[in-house]
This record gives structure tokens, C-alpha cells and sequence, in this order.
């Protein structure tokens, strides 16, 4: 708004028609300091790790690492980097009144013999997605027999996520996944048995060293990759199924 190049009307004109002073336009804002910028680099670092800690455990945490620091400074910052403690908060637990209820069926009864009461776990494609990314990270790590015991993982909870959508029940208490599919009646390829076969050695028994010493010696780095990659693609098909 201010003309410099405008000779006829001199800045300090010009700021007093504006309403402001002279040495408000000229005033530079200073950024922070060297010492506060290295503050906001260990506040981020630490809230990345404990995203809970509010001011004041933060300024403790500083002033433990060997910086004076007050709260008013920490505050500050914290503000202009838009952190605050996640922790829980007032009435988050007041249902809406439009959600529909559901009763608690086990109210008032005794449970008093092996299965009359069964339950059934609705995590098993997000603990598969979980196991997929171990498997790549035991393959990394040169834990060949690992990345097997994995893909195993990832398909067995494949199967019985889909037996829990299709029949909602729990699924048999098995890790054969020829049987799980057969349960399931799904129509495999030869391809696909012969990749069950090959994965059904290394399920919960393969981590028991009497059987881990044997199939230790057939996993090679070159075995695991292709185990892995056929994992993939066996678990885009059986995804597919849910829908």
C-alpha cells in the first residue's frame, strides 16, 4: 500500500494516511532464535514419540536433556507448531441418541459349561495386512523361515475372515488351509493347492525347533521372495471373495 516510487507524497505522508507510523513500516518481525528453533526440532521429535505429553512434561523433559527452559517458552512454541497432548476428553463417551442400541445378551446369565458362550473376532484381514508386513520385513532381515511362518499367517486369516463374513460364526479351529478352504468351498486352481500344500509345514509348528532345524535348511532368500510374492497374490484373490 505504501509507494515508495511516488514522489509527490513522502512515505512519512503516506503512513499517516494509513493511520500508521513510520517506523511501523519499516519494522522487520525477527524470526526465532537459533536456540528456539533447536527447541521446536526436540519438541517435534519427542511428541512423535510420547504424543501425550503436554507443556509441562515437555519443558521436564527439555530441562532432563540438559537446556534451560521455562513453560512460558515451551507453551509458546508448542502453540505456533499447533501441538497439544492427545489425552482423553470430556464427554467422549455420551452415545448419540439416534444410534440404535443393542442389548447385551449375556446379562444375568450363567455361564456354567465349556461353549455355551462363543465370541468371534472380526480383526483377522487387518492382522493379516499386519503379518504381510512382517513377512517383507523378516525377508529384509534375512529371517527366511520367518517370511514362510508369515505368509502362512497372512493366508490362514485371510481364509477365516472370509469364514467369519460368509457364515458369521467362528471358524474351525484349524491351521490347514486346504481344510479352511474347503469350508469355504472356494474353488482353487491346481496352482493355488499346490501353494497351500507348500505353506501348511509352516504354520504354529514351524516355530518349534525340532521342525524349524528341517524346514531352516529348504528356505533359501531366493524360496522366501517367491513365497511372499505368491502370498500377495493369493491374498488379493481371497479379499476379492469378501465383496
Amino acid at each position: 500500500m505504501i509507494d515508495v516510487e511516488l514522489i509527490e507524497i513522502p512515505i512519512s505522508r503516506q503512513c499517516e494516511l494509513l493511520g500508521m507510523s513510520r517506523s511501523g513500516y519499516y519494522y522487520q518481525p525477527q524470526g526465532e532464535s537459533v536456540l528456539n528453533l533447536h527447541f521446536m526440532n526436540l519438541i517435534d521429535e519427542q511428541y512423535t514419540k510420547m504424543p501425550f505429553y503436554g507443556v509441562d512434561k515437555m519443558t521436564a523433559w527439555i530441562r532432563k536433556s540438559g537446556y534451560p527452559a521455562n513453560p512460558k517458552r515451551i507453551r509458546r512454541l508448542m502453540r505456533k507448531m499447533g501441538l497439544e497432548a492427545i489425552y482423553p476428553k470430556r464427554n467422549l463417551s455420551i452415545s448419540s441418541a439416534d444410534h440404535k442400541k443393542y442389548p447385551y445378551l449375556l446379562r444375568d446369565l450363567a455361564i456354567e459349561h465349556p461353549d455355551q458362550v462363543w465370541c468371534a473376532d472380526i480383526t483377522y484381514i487387518r492382522m493379516a495386512d499386519y503379518d504381510l508386513k512382517t513377512a517383507h520385513v523378516m525377508l529384509d532381515g534375512s529371517r527366511y523361515l520367518y517370511v514362510g511362518f508369515m505368509c502362512h499367517q497372512v493366508i490362514e486369516k485371510a481364509l477365516k475372515g472370509l469364514y467369519v463374513k460368509r457364515y458369521g460364526k467362528i471358524p474351525p479351529y484349524t491351521h490347514n488351509l486346504l481344510t479352511l478352504c474347503a469350508d469355504l468351498e472356494l474353488e482353487l486352481t491346481e496352482e493355488q493347492k499346490k501353494f497351500f500344500i507348500e505353506l501348511n509345514p509352516l504354520n504354529i509348528k514351524a516355530r518349534y525347533p525340532e521342525v524349524k532345524e528341517n524346514l531352516g535348511r529348504i528356505i533359501s532368500k531366493k524360496k522366501a521372495h517367491i513365497l511372499l510374492e505368491k502370498t500377495k497374490g493369493a491374498y488379493k484373490w481371497l479379499k476379492s471373495k469378501k465383496k
